[in-house]
């Protein structure tokens, strides 16, 4: 049997995990504390999908406000991240 072509409108749709990725990188942007405990979270759950735009998102922060945060965020992650942590609030802590 030969397989149907898809919609334009099937075609144009996201997959969950690609409107997941999305979310992750626009939140990261926000540059508040509510956006680092909601990245924080995903490292937390582990899940391989995400964990590459949380560690870009952290990476990309420029509010120093939130460098006392990442330093206490840097012990509750897990230690594989901790690193983006540290340097993340190095950097913004001499601005």
């Amino acid at each position: 049997a030969e397989t149907p072509t898809p919609t334009w409108f099937q075609r144009s749709q996201k997959s969950p995990e690609t409107t997941r990725s999305a979310a992750v990188r626009a939140i990261g942007r926000v540059n508040s504390a509510a956006a680092v405990e909601f990245i924080c979270e995903r490292l937390r759950d582990g899940d391989p999908a995400y964990v590459e735009q949380c560690r870009t998102a952290i990476s990309r922060l420029t509010n120093p406000e939130l460098a006392p945060i990442l330093q206490t965020q840097a012990d509750l992650v897990p230690t594989i991240h901790r690193a983006v942590f540290v340097e993340a609030a190095a950097r913004l802590a001499s601005r």
